[in-house]
């Protein structure tokens, strides 16, 4: 299979955001499967690209891809689980920067998963690593059909397990502004409990 070429999938997204990899870049075998997926994987990344759009939309500042689409040979390099959404294009990872280009705080990374669960239509979203109050990164998934909206978190504050993503415990100690002119989210309401 040829390798694709960069085609622009939203205002602020290419396709290949979601196929870069360092990883890849380094052995070009799994880069050649990496930059060759399949059109199902195009059509699955483009739904999901469309999800992130509203979000970066919605947030007015960057988001970076850390993850997209996994060729099998990457998942397996970067030890990715068997079963990962990433292997078929149907989940991103992200981190949301804020004004100054930097990684934005917990309280931005609250503020996206809130309005997340709030507007879109997904199958999971993953709080991952990091601490308990900012993570690493959010992991965001979508599905052809009976999307869960699953919330979850993961990291060693989880013993590294999967736990339901409870936005009452998710504390943040001070509320900061990153350049978005949205008011601070305080989640009182027990339907975000997950």
């Amino acid at each position: 299979m040829a390798m694709v070429q960069n085609v622009q999938l939203s205002k602020n997204f290419w396709l290949y955001d979601y196929l870069k990899s360092e990883t890849a870049e380094r052995n070009s075998e799994i880069k050649n499967e990496q930059f060759s997926p399949s059109e199902d994987v195009i059509s699955n990344l483009i739904r999901v690209n469309g999800l992130l759009q509203r979000v970066r939309d919605w947030y007015g500042l960057p988001i970076r891809v850390s993850s997209g689409y996994r060729s099998p040979a990457l998942n397996a390099a970067v030890g990715g689980a068997k079963t990962s959404q990433h292997l078929t294009g149907m989940a991103v990872d992200f981190e949301p920067l804020d004004i100054n280009g930097r990684e934005a705080n917990g309280c931005d990374y609250k503020k996206i998963a809130t309005w997340i669960f709030d507007n879109i239509t997904f199958d999971q979203m993953i709080k991952e690593y990091g601490t308990s109050e900012c993570p690493s990164w959010l992991h965001l998934s979508s599905v052809v059909d009976k999307n869960r909206k699953q919330g979850l978190e993961i990291g060693e504050h989880t013993g590294k397990k999967y736990i339901p993503l409870n936005f009452n415990n998710w504390i943040v100690k001070e509320p900061t502004v990153s350049g978005n002119p949205s008011v601070y989210i305080k989640i009182l309401d027990e339907s975000h409990t997950r």
